[in-house]
């Protein structure tokens, strides 16, 4: 199991009208934990052990133990920090071990967007975090997002100039 994972424990009892009462509990509640219906959640790496109790009508106990050990989760991004220009798009990866599906998001969607393959998208001027998460783990990226460099024009023909860039190579050229 690896931390984040869910089992479920199976019980099986004969024959099927007894009434026993069966009773889960954990020896490292740190690092796995189990519900009242059997249900495993790993939380970190280690082991642990399950002991399951099944009680008859006549307070009889048996006990079993399940083993459970819980591997680590790594996670980590191919950039700490990156900055492009609004418009523009970058491809983060996520290096993850055990090989899960990891969740994105972005700490202001309306400087940048991220898609489910975390894609990263430049919408206006401003800094973001967009996050990759996995279980309880996770990696953020610091996305600068610089002005686009390009002029916008608006319906009454005016033209808005974002950044003006000249360099001078035998006369003057404007860009």
């Amino acid at each position: 199991m690896y931390s984040g994972d869910t089992k479920t424990l199976k019980v099986t009892i004969s024959p099927k009208s007894a009434k026993e009462k069966v009773s889960y509990s954990t020896t490292k509640k740190s690092v796995a934990t189990v519900s009242k219906k059997g249900v495993i959640t790993a939380k970190k790496a280690g082991a642990a052990k399950i002991k399951v109790t099944v009680t008859d009508k006549r307070n009889k106990k048996k006990t079993a133990y399940v083993n459970v050990k819980v591997k680590y989760v790594s996670l980590s991004l191919n950039k700490k920090s990156a900055s492009i220009k609004a418009g523009q798009s970058l491809a983060l990866r996520a290096k993850v071990a055990p090989k899960k599906k990891v969740k994105w998001s972005t700490s202001n969607s309306k400087v940048v967007t991220v898609n489910s393959k975390g894609v990263v998208k430049g919408r206006k001027k401003g800094t973001a975090k967009v996050t990759a998460r996995v279980g309880n783990k996770s990696a953020t990226c610091k996305i600068t997002v610089k002005g686009s460099g390009s002029a916008d024009v608006n319906v009454n023909n005016e033209i808005k100039v974002k950044e003006l860039h000249a360099s001078i190579q035998g006369g003057i050229q404007y860009t």
